[in-house]
């Protein structure tokens, strides 16, 4: 996993910990076996690794068993990917997926840069800013709904320019950052799915979130902005 998208985990443990709620995350390595959990994060997988990443996501049938049972996934770059129904290999071999979102994806040229957007799952949360590093194509069913729509960035490849899928608690996303970080409204968002209502705010909020976010989202742009010239 890459150590952005690891950070996501760091950012839950503090945002519940600062509301008095005891959460423990377990980062695991490849071959452990998945464990019962109520969020799981699936992030980072080189092109050619993700048939692997797949079957052993599938193995014993635990993850998609605790998703029915009403856990959370984030699933990130290759975790989208593989969430879904296929996705492809370098060499163009398709693939079947978890199948926990209606989502088909592919390999095109490569993607890196910064990511603005709005989120589409969820009304009231804030734009959500990050950055991307992939060459997944992913292309949404008729009926799912895409992570987010996009002011910046790739993400799906596709027009109108979205990013990500999302069925009920599975959540897929090209963005990096890490997303949570970057997202504070998010990670809460997440926490409040899992205790099964909406969380306060935190008391250094709405202040200083909204400063780091515009600060963030501004160097967003600015990295764009020197591509384009």
């Amino acid at each position: 996993m890459p150590q952005a998208d690891a950070g996501n985990l760091r950012v839950l443990e503090r945002r519940a910990a600062a509301r008095g709620i005891a959460i423990r995350s377990v980062t695991l390595q490849p071959g452990d076996p998945l464990p019962a959990a109520d969020l799981y994060q699936v992030a980072g997988a080189a092109d050619e690794d993700l048939p692997e990443l797949a079957r052993r996501l599938a193995a014993g049938g635990t993850l998609a068993a605790a998703v029915a049972g009403g856990a959370v996934l984030l699933a990130i770059d290759a975790g989208l990917q593989v969430a879904g129904r296929t996705f492809r290999d370098p060499d163009g071999g398709e693939h079947e997926g978890l199948g926990l979102l209606n989502v088909r994806s592919s390999l095109g040229p490569f993607v890196d840069g910064p990511v603005v957007g709005t989120p589409a799952f969820a009304p009231g949360l804030p734009e959500l800013a990050g950055f991307e590093s992939h060459s997944g194509r992913s292309i949404l069913g008729p009926d799912a709904v895409p992570f987010a729509y996009l002011e910046v960035g790739t993400g799906n490849g596709g027009e109108p320019a979205t990013d990500g899928a999302v069925a009920g608690r599975v959540l897929g996303t090209y963005v990096h950052g890490p997303l949570l970080a970057w997202n504070p409204a998010l990670a809460d968002h997440l926490l409040g799915m899992l205790l099964g209502a909406p969380l306060a705010p935190l008391a250094d909020e709405p202040g200083f979130a909204a400063a780091v976010r515009a600060r963030r989202m501004a160097e967003a742009r600015a990295t764009l902005e020197k591509r384009r010239r």
